[in-house]
């Protein structure tokens, strides 16, 4: 009778910890989503994005790391401010999120975290 507080404050730790990072991971990919969408959106309306209605996941992030050089290239000077505003600041830090949650999937308790509830590492194709 005298483990069964034990256990169960050992457990609903270990419950409250699988919570907490199961939380964090979702909200960087929510935050990932939103700069995506903010990014496309800043480049459909300096007109270098061929197809603004791209269709946004959080399992496959879309190529955007191409969209961004072929952006870049065609950028003409009138819009460079603009452009660095609008569309770098947010592509940095959504390339720093995405550096933050697969460092946070590598790393060992968060690991089994990030398996138990389904997470893998995203790329930035």
């Amino acid at each position: 009778m005298g483990f069964i507080p034990i256990i169960a404050t050992l457990s609903a730790a270990i419950f409250l910890f699988f919570m907490t990072v199961n939380y964090s991971l979702n909200a960087k990919k929510e935050k990932m989503l939103r700069l995506q969408k903010q990014i496309l959106e800043a480049l459909a309306s300096l007109g270098l994005l061929g197809n603004p209605d791209q269709n946004l996941s959080s399992e496959q992030l879309i190529a955007l790391k191409s969209i961004f050089q072929v952006a870049k290239s065609k950028l003409q000077k009138d819009n460079a401010t603009h452009f660095s505003t609008k569309v770098q600041e947010p592509y940095r830090e959504l390339k720093i999120t995405l550096l933050q949650y697969n460092n946070i999937i590598s790393k060992k308790p968060y690991s089994f975290v990030a398996k138990a509830m389904g997470h893998q590492k995203l790329e930035l194709n």
